[in-house]
């Protein structure tokens, strides 16, 4: 469960931007996948009819998803699957590789600043 205070401003702004959200969905426009908050997160889930992450509450072993049923769904890893970027948000770890030549492959994803693991949360 995520508990936190919303300033009225915030829940105002994401709910005149919300008709947006879904207008856009439904004229087969891309899809939010997103967001910064718990609030926007559950708007934009609820038009749009798929599940929205809420970023606020992402960390290096944890995902939170508002689902269009008003529900939310924990995605919880046992090692990291984000890192703590140079500007501070969370960014996806990319564990793709690419053949470099015959003989070897390489990382497909640029080195990270700092190892997945260095953040204590």
């Amino acid at each position: 469960m995520v508990i936190a205070t919303v300033p009225a401003q915030a829940v105002a702004a994401a709910v005149a931007r919300a008709p947006a959200l879904g207008a856009t969905a439904a004229r087969g426009g891309p899809r939010v996948t997103a967001r910064p908050d718990a609030v926007s997160a559950k708007l934009a889930a609820r038009q749009q009819g798929s599940p929205v992450e809420d970023l606020s509450a992402r960390t290096k072993t944890r995902t939170l998803f508002a689902n269009p049923n008003g529900t939310w769904t924990l995605e919880s890893a046992t090692a990291p699957v984000h890192y703590r970027a140079a500007d501070g948000s969370w960014q996806t770890i990319d564990s793709h590789l690419e053949a470099i030549n015959e003989h070897g492959y390489r990382w497909k994803a640029p080195r990270m600043p700092s190892p997945p693991g260095s953040d204590p949360r």
